[in-house]
Order: structure tokens, then sequence, then C-alpha cells
């Protein structure tokens, strides 16, 4: 897509070509998990659509939109985009009508209402069977497995998932066999069946690794993602990408206090047997006056137990001799 930008920039004059490069743009970032860049293309593209009188795309370039909304978690701008999408669906078309009720499955799954979710992942998974388009019915089949496995119908969810690995691997999908290895890998550890667990997610993050990927389509879920990347790190699986995907998607760990060592925080902070800051694992050092002080007041917020730390005890500590004003102010200066 970085390559092609600036030969498609001088190329291409029609609406029509102008509107699909906007939508491949918007694809590609939503899967880089850039939400801004995704929502921006597709929004160019609609734009062209509009001043050209074609609305034939609207509904993808929205459904593109959506998808990176609800990754980013921004689940009120996605039931805002949703509406317009169902405004610009042509329900005569049934992959986009079973693409839209994919969505509608993802939002819900992620607002936990699981008997909506759960509806709408079955009406998407006919409609995608009915359009015969294989792809999409392997997409659906996990989406809907995953929410069968948390509304508790393990059996049905089971036969979905492998119907889902047979369909990726006859079409030789990487993409379609990562997340089925993900989920399955998900499958495993809440069932308590470790080792299982442990090989369908080094299946999944080698193959993740391999072929670059950040997003998937039924990855809208950060716990999930969060999760997984809790596993390999704690159990040494791919750590580096692990790493990665945490720092790109700004995961947060499910036990914080289980994984305080393995997980790359941004920052992490030493104070027993000396105090250090790292940041992005590299030692924070402090190099004059002004970032000395700052250290200073991170150890003293600390040692004074971390949280609601009164303003007056910290001026004191830090400036005994300074008056009120001069202290308010080195403290406001110093934050």
């Amino acid at each position: 897509v970085n390559y092609l930008k600036p030969e498609i920039k001088k190329g291409l004059t029609r609406p029509a070509s102008i509107i699909l490069w906007k939508m491949v743009e918007s694809v590609y970032y939503r899967l880089k998990a850039e939400p801004e860049n995704a929502q921006r293309s597709a929004g160019e593209g609609l734009e062209t659509g509009r001043k050209a009188g074609i609305h034939i795309f609207d509904f993808l370039l929205l459904a593109q939109t959506t998808y990176a909304m609800l990754s980013a978690g921004r689940l009120d701008e996605t039931e805002r985009i949703l509406k317009k999408a169902e405004a610009a669906l042509n329900k005569s078309r049934l992959n986009d009508l079973a693409r839209y009720y994919y969505l509608m499955a993802c939002l819900y799954n992620r607002k936990d209402n699981l008997p909506l979710a759960a509806k709408y992942a079955e009406e998407a998974l006919d409609l995608a069977e009915n359009s015969g388009i294989t792809y999409q019915i392997g997409l659906n089949l996990i989406g809907s497995a995953h929410i069968l496995f948390r509304t508790g119908a393990m059996k049905k969810a089971v036969e979905y998932l492998g119907r889902a690995e047979r369909i990726a691997v006859g079409m030789r999908s990487d993409y379609l066999l990562y997340e089925c290895h993900c989920i399955n890998a998900w499958f495993s550890y809440k069932r308590r069946n470790y080792s299982k667990g442990n090989a369908y997610l080094k299946k999944a993050f080698t193959l993740g690794h391999d072929k670059g990927y950040i997003n998937l389509n039924w990855w809208a879920s950060p716990s999930v993602k969060a999760f997984l990347c809790e596993k390999a790190l704690e159990y040494g699986i791919e750590t580096e990408y692990a790493a990665y995907l945490v720092k790109k998607r700004h995961l947060l760990p499910q036990n914080p206090l289980n994984c305080t060592v393995h997980w790359p925080w941004p920052i992490k902070v030493y104070t027993l047997g000396g105090f250090r800051v790292f940041r992005d694992g590299a030692l924070l050092l402090d190099s004059g006056k002004a970032q000395k002080k700052a250290l200073d007041l991170l150890k003293i917020v600390i040692s004074m137990g971390s949280r609601d730390v009164d303003q007056d005890r910290i001026m004191d500590s830090l400036w005994p001799n300074a008056d009120g004003d001069k202290a308010n102010w080195s403290f406001r200066t110093t934050l």
C-alpha cells in the first residue's frame, strides 16, 4: 500500500477507481490497528462517492470503519456508524447483509449482551451460507463459535470451529487458520487444558509472527487478545510477537499482579533494592536538575502510598524552605 500510494495519487482519475483504492487503504490500516487512518481513508472514499453520485460502495466503506472502531473499543462510535451502514445497505446483496449482521454480533458480544450477539451471529451465518461465499462462511463460523462458547453451548461451539478450520485448510487461508488457532487456544485455556492451549497458541503466534498479523476480524475483544498474550509471555511462546501485539494494540493484562515481570509495560518502576525507572526497556537516568526533581517527585508519591497523596505533604518534603506560592509553583512545574 505504501509503495503504491504515490503512483495511485498520480494515476487514478476515475471516481470509482479512487473509491476502491480508498477501501483497500482502509482495510490495510484497519488490519494494522490504525483506526484513525482507517476511518480517514474510508471517509475520503465516501466523500469521493458523494461528489460523483456513486453510492454502491458506501456500505463496504462504512463496514471497514465499523471494524476499526470495534477493535479500538470505541463502541458508541461503532453504533453510530452501524446505523449509517444499515441505511446504506442493499438487502438484496446477501454477502453485505451477512457482513452487517456479523458486525452487529461483534458489537453485542463486546457489550456482553450474549443473547443478542448469538441471534445476530446465527443470522449472519445463515446469510453467509446462502450467499455461498466460502470465506465469509468461515469467518462467521469462528465468530459464532466464540459466542457459543461464552454462552456455554460447548458442543456446538466445537463443531463450528471444526468446520471453520476445515474451510481454512481447504482454502489455504492462513488468515482464517490463525483465527481458528487463536480461538482454539482460548477455548483450551478456559477449559483448563493448558497443554492443548499452549500447542494451539504456538501454532497461532508462529503463524501470526511470520505473516505480521496484528488485527483480525473477530479479534474485536481486547480481553481475548490480552489473555492470549499473557499466556504467551507466561509460557515463553513467541514472546517477541506477543510483546509487539501488546504495544501495538495498547493491551492491558487480565491479571496484572500475575504478570508484572513478563508484561512489556511502557514504564517499569523498581522500588526494592534501589530506585530505577525503565522506559521501553531502557534505564531512565536523571540528566539534569529538572529531571532529578521529577524523579524525586515520583519517589515521594510512591513512598507515600502511590494514590491520593496530599499535595501539601509532597511540597513540604521536596521544597521544605520555600514559601507557599513558590512551593506551589515548583510543584506544578515539576508535575
